[in-house]
């Protein structure tokens, strides 16, 4: 299945994210302490939940209480994900990265050589005399930079770099939709999320020269693979790197590094089912 770069996903995932919001209101005025917050049943109605919105923040709704334990007011973040459900199959993937920092992961990928592949396309191509030349050149040379980008990275510190990221919110919340509104809801904290991450890990090339499974194993000899598979991948593709994506279409790419969640048994073992 292509995915959708016309926005499509972007406002679903709002919808979806509107519509666990309201879910959430609605609990705490029937008197059900989803979140298990420290709170007494009198103060259930006075719980207050906001979603950020935008694609910078790490958290997707906020939940303000007042924690009679210290006194004051405090406030937890939600991380809210989607998949597509036909009733019985689960569809799509989630991404739990999604990112065009790739600074911020050199220690596990070969950022230097995805940043001089930009760098010298982008030069190459604007000096060129035969610029369709130096394009079929670089879309040679894409899939092979991709996959070079894995080179060196030390993947087994890369799943604590997965933990972290699962704790940048408090509680973490997992739709199944069909016919775009939501089937069923699992909830729970963040933490019970977390990979063993004192297992051995590797991972292992797929079809696509971008992409890596990540495989666990306690021994070094048998491997079994996890629910995550990294890509490495320009958003817009190579077209739009030199302004060649076509008219309506982005004109600028970038690298972006994503963790994206194939299997999501591993998180629902780990979270409560709720109802609608």
């Amino acid at each position: 299945m292509a995915y959708q770069n016309d926005g499509t996903s972007h406002h679903e995932g709002i919808k979806n994210e509107k519509e666990v919001l309201e879910w959430l209101i609605k609990k705490y005025r029937d008197q059900e302490n989803i979140l298990n917050l420290p709170i007494q049943k009198s103060e259930f109605r006075r719980v207050s939940f906001s979603a950020l919105g935008g694609t910078s923040n790490k958290a997707d709704i906020i939940v303000k209480y007042f924690n009679p334990a210290i006194n004051a007011l405090e406030s937890k973040s939600i991380s809210v994900k989607k998949k597509t459900y036909d009733g019985e199959k689960i569809h799509g993937t989630f991404d739990l990265v999604n990112t065009s920092k790739i600074d911020d992961y050199e220690n596990y990928f070969n950022v230097e050589s995805l940043k001089r592949f930009l760098d010298d396309y982008i030069s190459e191509y604007k000096s060129s005399e035969n610029k369709e030349l130096t394009f079929k050149k670089y879309e040679k040379l894409y899939p092979i930079t991709a996959n070079n980008g894995f080179a060196g990275g030390k993947i087994s510190h890369f799943i604590k770099k997965i933990n972290e990221i699962l704790c940048e919110t408090d509680f973490f919340i997992l739709t199944f939709t069909k016919n775009k509104k939501i089937e069923r809801i699992f909830v729970g904290e963040s933490k019970n999320l977390l990979y063993d991450a004192h297992l051995f890990f590797d991972y292992r090339q797929l079809k696509v020269a971008s992409s890596r499974r990540i495989y666990e194993s306690r021994d070094k000899n048998v491997y079994s693979k996890t629910p995550f598979r990294i890509r490495l991948s320009l958003n817009n593709g190579i077209n739009a790197v030199v302004g060649r994506g076509g008219e309506g279409k982005n004109q600028t790419s970038v690298w972006t590094i994503k963790v994206q969640v194939d299997d999501v048994k591993y998180f629902t073992n780990k979270l409560l089912e709720y109802s609608i």
